[in-house]
């Protein structure tokens, strides 16, 4: 297994993102599918810790942000210096520049 050689971090909307994605999944689906999600999301989060470039640049953001798909969800990041700084994770129906307003 591929040592990660980035820190990830989530700022506290992409937490609350990642937190309202689970509770959706569980008032939705249940506890089993909340879990299975959840890991889903995690382990996208450390691929990008592994090598943050698997997302793509996506200028209609920003052109320091990226964007990886995570099942029906997006992780909308930046690199900087050791650090993949995911700024919200959101749903893929969801118009990203309204809600990556800065």
């Amino acid at each position: 297994m591929l040592q990660p050689k980035f820190s990830v971090v989530l700022s506290p909307l992409a937490q609350r993102d990642f937190e309202d994605i689970q509770i959706y999944t569980l008032e939705k689906w249940g506890e089993a599918q909340r879990k299975k999600y959840a890991a889903l999301i995690y382990d996208g989060l450390k691929k990008l810790a592994i090598s943050p470039k698997f997302g793509h640049k996506h200028p209609n953001i920003s052109l320091d942000h990226r964007i990886y798909r995570v099942g029906r969800h997006f992780a909308i990041y930046r690199i900087v210096r050791n650090e993949v700084q995911i700024s919200r994770i959101l749903h893929d129906k969801m118009d990203f520049q309204r809600h990556t307003k800065q």
